[in-house]
Formats: C-alpha cells, sequence, structure tokens
C-alpha cells in the first residue's frame, strides 16, 4: 500500500516539474532572483507529489488484488489516473493562456525606430549599458527589446536608433519604454501611443 503511494507521489512530483516548467514560461511567471525555480521546487512540486501520494493510497486501499499481479495492476491504475488528472490540469491552463500572436503560424515581432531629439546626448558607442528600450504591457508580458545599435544613424540632428522586440501576447495595449544614459543622467521615455497603433496592426512602423 505504501509502496504504491509512494511511487505514485514521485510520479506526481515529475509530472508536476515537466508541466510547470512549460506552464510558467507560458504564463511569463518572472524568474527575477529564481522565482520561477522557487515557485517550481517549493510549491508545485510539492503539490505534484501530495496528489500523487493520495491517488496511490486511495487506489491501494480499494484495490482487492493479491500478490505482484494485484500490486502490479493497482500502480498502473494510480499511475494512469496520475497522468490523466496532469494532462486535464496542463491542457485546461493551455488554454486559459494568452498565447503569443502569430500570422501563419510565425510568431509577430514589433519593429520600430527611436528618435532620439538633440537636446539628448548619448555616448560616443551606444550599448546595451546606456541604451536600452522594452516593449511593456504588464508585469508578466515585459521583454527587452533588440536594438540594432551597429545600424544606428544620424539625420537633421536627430539619432535614430532601429529595433525589435517580440510580441508576448494578444493585448493592444502596450508601452515601449526608452531608458537613455545621456550626458546629463538617465533619462526614461515611453510613447504608449504609438507603440498600441503598431501592436494593433502588426505592422512595423516608427516610434519617434
Amino acid at each position: 500500500m505504501i509502496a504504491i503511494a509512494f511511487l505514485t507521489a514521485v510520479a506526481g512530483g515529475i509530472l508536476s516539474v515537466v508541466a510547470s516548467l512549460y506552464l510558467t514560461e507560458l504564463y511569463h511567471v518572472s524568474n527575477f532572483e529564481g522565482g520561477r525555480g522557487m515557485l517550481i521546487f517549493f510549491a508545485l512540486a510539492p503539490l505534484g507529489l501530495l496528489v500523487g501520494f493520495i491517488i496511490g493510497l486511495i487506489v491501494a486501499l480499494r484495490s482487492r488484488g493479491t500478490g505482484f499481479g494485484g500490486f502490479a495492476k493497482a500502480q498502473g491504475i494510480a499511475l494512469g489516473i496520475a497522468i490523466g488528472l496532469a494532462a486535464i490540469v496542463s491542457g485546461v491552463l493551455y488554454l486559459a493562456a494568452d498565447h503569443p500572436p502569430k500570422l501563419n503560424g510565425k510568431p509577430l515581432a514589433l519593429e520600430f525606430e527611436l528618435k532620439i531629439p538633440p537636446a539628448l546626448k548619448l555616448p560616443v558607442q551606444p550599448s546595451v549599458q546606456t541604451l536600452h528600450a522594452s516593449l511593456y504591457a504588464n508585469n508578466r508580458d515585459n521583454r527587452y527589446a533588440l536594438l540594432d545599435y551597429d545600424k544606428i544613424a544620424s539625420r537633421d540632428g536627430y539619432v535614430f536608433v532601429p529595433g525589435k522586440a517580440s510580441l508576448l501576447s494578444q493585448t493592444f495595449n502596450r508601452d515601449l519604454l526608452v531608458s537613455i544614459e545621456s550626458e546629463g543622467g538617465q533619462v526614461s521615455l515611453s510613447n504608449s501611443s504609438c507603440a498600441r497603433n503598431r501592436a494593433r496592426k502588426t505592422k512595423h512602423g516608427r516610434i519617434g
């Protein structure tokens, strides 16, 4: 009886970890200071162990088989229930998630161009430490944009920086946040209206 409950608990813990690794990424759970890993291994994995143990214990108590054959049958039933339950819960959470938008099966990204006015003096060689941007929708949908520092150009006194950011969710409301380390200190800018328009149209455009 205890052996069935123990083995099913181990299986439940493994299933929980495997499913959680994918689902926490799908739900954009922050990994700041190891938060995602702590959630999986200190909350979800123990929950899987507990549920697996309960399933194994109930199946073992209701099993009327004897010998190795009875053990194997009860263990198979317990594992089947655990796997089925994990599949159902994972499926429901997968369907309920806000999936990244796709077009013809390919993920969408927002291409933009930063237009930095002459008043902001950039370093001679901008880098990710002195100039970076992110596309923000909420605390779970916030990813750094990729700026192409090699294609920075100057026109009419303005500095133009091309970039691209992946769309992580279906939301229409996004802010393009820009942080610039200029000679006068750090400056933070945003352009929510332009980012929203481009996200709706899923077309390329200029943010400036």
